[in-house]
């Protein structure tokens, strides 16, 4: 099988190689601004590429037509399994880092899907709306007060949200109350994309001899799990059995309590396997939304004629009023926008797969057990399908600008069976922020689009921050 995975990587354009080490001397170069090297590779050769991970040949698709085939392949079920072992190195292992022959997954994703479907995700909306009014609130301190960076404050209010509509616990970190756990998760993915980033450090020893992060880790690793076990514990102590208390909304809002029921009802997860599903949400969930939300403002700041757009659209279809249901179906224009942040700074800008037999793509076939990356942030910004690719433009996004491009052109959370089962809950808490803060406060930055300096930790990151002034609006 390596043979074959061998004889493919020849009639693939890629970067020149080193024997035994592959594009390992460019990938270590290249750390600290990854995306964008990898992204440069992608525009210079305008086609599917490949690089060697030490001995892990790996295609980066970025044509849509492939993205496609992959997503709706039974072929290509199975994640990457390189990545995601170091991901069960922290976590332990979890139904929601599926194979193809884990069983358990389809019924164990289909649960998380019933419970934060579109119907049930409209239930969290006041407890978005409450923690969307606490931030504005807090933000007033930074009324004409220069530039501050607003990672922190988004950061802390995506985690009260977060421990309130997943783990059923009261959220009180923008209050002033910080929860540990919040800096350990902003740290375990910074950790875990290094770690699967060096070959050498896939194994416990050499990682725990050579790599000066490894006391960090099982330091951050205890930290989760004494918050998670914890949690567990109180909940198991806590939960209310009689039928008398089965229907008390107080106590089956969050995913966690409905999580819990479930297994209460069917013992399907052990107290292991709920804690690491528990952690995957949480770390999926808060990650990526507090960064996409610091994108945003940042992007509405240096954008002018965005905000202007977005504060009109929310006037007009908000007013004073709370976000509901209907309001978030009609907000189009930060629909449009949010859209256009995650086209240039996509969540998963990389998502792994491995062939479970010979796959035909396009222009060649994939020979079975190689490594698949679908390369988002290549594809989004290929200039096939998007004009001025590096320029941010909402309006790309309108249906008449949308109608011929194709579908897979665009994979903001992934597709197919493996799609993401977050992303409504994502975008209405998103946009629920936005028209919190855009018709309280005027959004300002210094900061140009080439000022940016992007990483990559699993999702994209600014390395020189989210710089934003705030003035008040006038009631």
């Amino acid at each position: 099988m390596l043979n074959q995975v061998v004889k493919f990587s020849k009639k693939l354009p890629g970067i020149p190689t080193l024997p035994f080490i592959g594009n390992l001397t460019f990938l270590l170069k290249n750390k600290k601004n990854l995306p964008i090297a990898l992204e440069k590779v992608s525009r210079q050769l305008k086609k599917n590429f490949g690089i060697w991970f030490g001995p892990i040949f790996g295609v980066f698709i970025v044509e849509p037509d492939d993205i496609e085939i992959i997503l709706t392949s039974p072929l290509t079920a199975d994640k990457e399994p390189t990545i995601y072992e170091i991901f069960a190195k922290f976590l332990g292992p979890t139904s929601l880092q599926p194979s193809k022959a884990d069983k358990t997954y389809r019924s164990d994703k289909k649960l998380i899907m019933s419970i934060i479907n579109s119907k049930y995700v409209f239930k969290f909306i006041d407890t978005f709306n409450y923690h969307a009014n606490v931030l504005v609130n807090v933000l007033e301190n930074k009324v004409d007060k220069g530039e501050f960076d607003v990672l922190n404050n988004m950061s802390h209010c995506i985690a009260d949200i977060v421990f309130e509509t997943i783990f059923g616990i009261p959220g009180k970190n923008q209050q002033g109350s910080v929860d540990k756990s919040v800096s350990h998760i902003e740290r375990v993915m910074e950790l875990l994309f290094q770690r699967a980033l060096n070959p050498l450090w896939h194994f416990d020893f050499l990682f725990n001899v050579l790599s000066k992060h490894s006391k960090e880790w099982y330091h951050t690793k205890t930290g989760i799990d004494f918050f998670l076990e914890n949690l567990i514990a109180e909940k198991t102590k806590n939960y209310p059995k009689s039928k008398d208390n089965e229907n008390d909304s107080k106590f089956r809002c969050s995913l966690f309590d409905q999580l819990f029921s479930n297994v209460e009802a069917t013992q399907k997860w052990t107290k292991e396997e709920t804690k690491t599903n528990l952690f995957t949400l949480f770390l999926a969930s808060h990650d990526t939304l507090h960064g996409t939300i610091s994108f945003s403002l940042l992007m509405i700041a240096m954008h002018q004629e965005v905000q202007d757009k977005i504060r009109q659209e929310v006037n007009e279809i908000v007013g004073d009023e709370l976000i509901n249901e209907n309001v978030l179906n009609n907000l189009t224009y930060i629909d449009m926008t949010l859209k256009e942040i995650i086209r240039l700074f996509p969540i998963a800008p990389l998502m792994g797969r491995v062939t479970s037999d010979d796959l035909k793509l396009t222009s060649h076939t994939v020979p079975k057990g190689c490594s698949i990356a679908l390369f988002a942030l290549g594809v989004h910004k290929n200039p096939k399908y998007w004009i001025e690719p590096d320029k941010f433009n909402p309006e790309r996004f309108s249906v008449e600008n949308s109608k011929n491009r194709p579908k897979y052109a665009y994979i903001p959370f992934s597709g197919g069976a493996r799609m993401c089962p977050g992303y409504k809950y994502g975008l209405a808490c998103l946009k629920t922020i936005i028209s919190h803060v855009i018709r309280n406060y005027e959004l300002s930055t210094n900061m140009k689009m080439s000022d940016l300096d992007l990483y990559m930790n699993v999702s994209i990151h600014n390395r020189t921050g989210y710089p934003v002034s705030l003035k008040k609006l006038k009631s």
